[in-house]
């Protein structure tokens, strides 16, 4: 295996090995507090051992949550059946437009994806995720939120 100085392999849950960039910083201010709200343990919990690399704060919301528990997220992952998800999306685009907001499925469904994009995702994807996906995504929101808000 070759040797990138600025990246380290890291041993996936799935026992691939991937690789995640240590120079590249993306957050918006300190650590991210991630929520995550109707997604499968299974896929919960791999989205938690990739955040909890960065170090980022992750807190766990029941599906039936009022919208005003999410509002002081920086970024939101939620899963579920497509009524699920896409009431709180509505929910939390008319109170806080900006906050990012990643719809994660382990069946992706080509109408599901296009009501949650329409709807105001910022992303849909499908599980399970690997570690380099989820530290994509967090870097791409954030990179597209600080252009928005600068």
């Amino acid at each position: 295996m070759r040797h990138f100085p600025q990246y380290r392999a890291c041993k996936g849950w799935n026992s691939q090995v991937v690789f995640i960039g240590i120079r590249r910083a993306f957050r918006v201010r300190g650590r991210n507090k991630v929520f995550l709200t109707c997604i499968e343990e299974s896929v919960a919990h791999g989205i938690q051992r990739a955040l909890a690399i960065e170090k980022h704060e992750i807190e766990y919301r029941p599906c039936n949550a009022p919208v005003d528990d999410f509002l002081d997220a920086d970024i939101v992952f939620a899963g579920g059946d497509g009524k699920q998800y896409l009431a709180l999306l509505r929910g939390i685009r008319q109170a806080k437009p900006a906050l990012p907001f990643v719809v994660v499925t382990r069946l992706p469904e080509t109408s599901d994806w296009l009501d949650a994009l329409e709807a105001g995702a910022t992303d849909y994807c499908s599980a399970p995720l690997e570690l380099r996906q989820i530290s994509w995504l967090m870097e791409t929101v954030f990179h597209q939120l600080r252009r928005t808000t600068a």
